[in-house]
């Protein structure tokens, strides 16, 4: 995994929803050099929530890796699972790398394909009576 912004990628163009003054929101559109000038903080504030989604990494395990009381309600059936037995299998890319083979990562339902981590959005549904 690299990082979204490679070092050097100055022309690289960083969009965020920033509050206009009257109470919405617009896309500011502004060049990721920016963040190296004289106005750089005022920029890295602007921007922050993008520079941190895309900037750093997801190097570690999900939350569920260990049982968390609070996502079970008192009485209630419990709600923690493992997501390594959600997978139906993984990418072929996911596979070469021994710190990440077969084991979910932040942001894994988003991206990898629905085809490996349909069971999550299923058990989510079921754990949640979401299914109507």
């Amino acid at each position: 995994m690299g990082l979204f912004f490679e070092n050097g990628d100055d022309n690289h163009e960083v969009a965020s929803w920033v509050p206009d003054g009257s109470g919405d929101y617009v896309v500011l559109h502004e060049s990721l050099g920016s963040l190296y000038g004289a106005s750089g903080s005022t920029f890295a504030a602007r921007h922050r929530d993008t520079l941190l989604a895309h900037m750093v990494p997801a190097l570690s395990l999900a939350t569920g890796q260990h049982a968390v009381g609070a996502f079970t309600p008192p009485n209630a059936p419990p709600r923690n699972f493992n997501l390594n037995s959600l997978q139906t299998g993984w990418p072929a890319e996911r596979q070469g790398s021994d710190t990440t083979r077969n084991l979910w990562l932040h942001s894994d339902l988003r991206e990898v394909a629905y085809l490996y981590t349909h069971k999550l959005p299923e058990t989510i549904v079921a754990l949640g009576g979401l299914k109507q």
